[in-house]
């Protein structure tokens, strides 16, 4: 969808009640919703990102969250699991001076 949104233009209010005008005014902030809701591109000359998860568990697909400061995109078969540590060890080593 494109992003060009056209926004509906608000007549003046009525000085009385009017089903219509008010039927009218509804329906134009419901198509005004779906429209900002829709997925579509995105123009912006900056972007503040606050409080991002620090891992994709349970997000969907295209979920912005970070990792000891680095920005990560949610995709498929690859996660970051929070607390994800591994440690292990092979054999001893002696070292004689």
């Amino acid at each position: 969808m494109d992003r060009r949104l056209t926004l509906p233009a608000f007549g003046r209010a009525p000085t009385a009640y009017d089903p219509m005008y008010f039927n009218d005014m509804v329906r134009m902030l419901n198509q005004m919703t779906v429209a900002l809701r829709a997925e579509g591109e995105g123009r912006q000359t900056t972007l503040v990102l606050t409080n991002l998860p620090t891992n994709d568990a349970g997000a969907e697909l295209g979920t912005l969250f970070q990792v000891n400061g680095t920005v990560y995109v949610s995709v498929p078969y690859s996660a970051y699991v929070a607390g994800n540590a591994a440690k292990g060890s092979v054999g001893t080593v002696t070292v004689t001076v």
